[in-house]
């Protein structure tokens, strides 16, 4: 079964406030389907703007109308994949281990911490256990991704409404992607930023009282028309 959100590629743009160290991808609009099962199909990809990241994993990003999708491809099998991504006066990290869970931190201070902590679903190991987990998510959320059981050893796949992070007019996202293996433990992530979203005990979902974000050093994906 195909989930409602059958990608398409596209690209971001938008009044954000400028960064000296932008690192920016355009996104160039496709018209293709993609199924959000775990394996990271060639001609479901092809079209995909392609990352290899610090440690030979491929990141690829893709839009399609409202749609942003994008695939992690590893060497080796278990790892968790994150996405940090602003959303009005919030940071939400979208955490794809054993289970979708979403985390909204909020700034205090010099700093941020977590406000709230939801989904924690999507935990089973066929397409089947998961789909409506994943409807659900994408709906309330904004957002699904496998779990490190599903599909094929090394790949991810994720799914997010951009109209859920991004006001319609507005055309770049400013976000980090990163990906973790666990043995031996390596961190990887397009950009490369100096903050918490390296952070390893961050990435496994253990978060301190107080957290930095320095998105000058995030990344930029500037979109096309929605």
């Amino acid at each position: 079964m195909r989930l409602p959100f059958l990608l398409t590629c596209l690209t971001l743009a938008g009044p954000w406030n400028v960064f000296a160290q932008d690192v920016r991808l355009q996104l160039n609009p496709v018209q293709t389907g993609v199924e959000l099962d775990g394996t990271l199909e060639p001609e479901e990809w092809q079209p995909a703007q392609s990352v290899t990241l610090q440690h030979g994993t491929r990141l690829l990003i893709q839009q399609s109308g409202s749609r942003l999708f994008i695939g992690i491809k590893a060497q080796d099998g278990f790892s968790i994949g994150n996405i940090f991504i602003r959303r009005g006066d919030q940071i939400w990290n979208l955490h794809a281990s054993a289970a979708m869970g979403t985390i909204r931190f909020a700034a205090s201070g010099d700093g941020w911490q977590v406000e709230e902590q939801s989904g924690w679903s999507g935990r089973g190991a066929n397409l089947a256990e998961v789909e409506s987990d994943f409807e659900a998510s994408f709906q309330q959320y904004g957002w699904a991704g496998t779990n490190a059981r599903l599909g094929a050893s090394g790949e991810r796949e994720f799914a997010l409404k951009l109209d859920h992070f991004l006001p319609r007019g507005e055309g770049e996202l400013r976000l980090v992607i990163t990906h973790i293996h666990l043995d031996p433990e390596r961190i990887e992530s397009w950009p490369q930023p100096d903050d918490s979203t390296i952070d390893p005990q961050v990435l496994k979902g253990y978060f301190p009282e107080q957290l930095s974000f320095n998105e000058s050093g995030w990344g930029v994906l500037v979109l096309g028309d929605r």
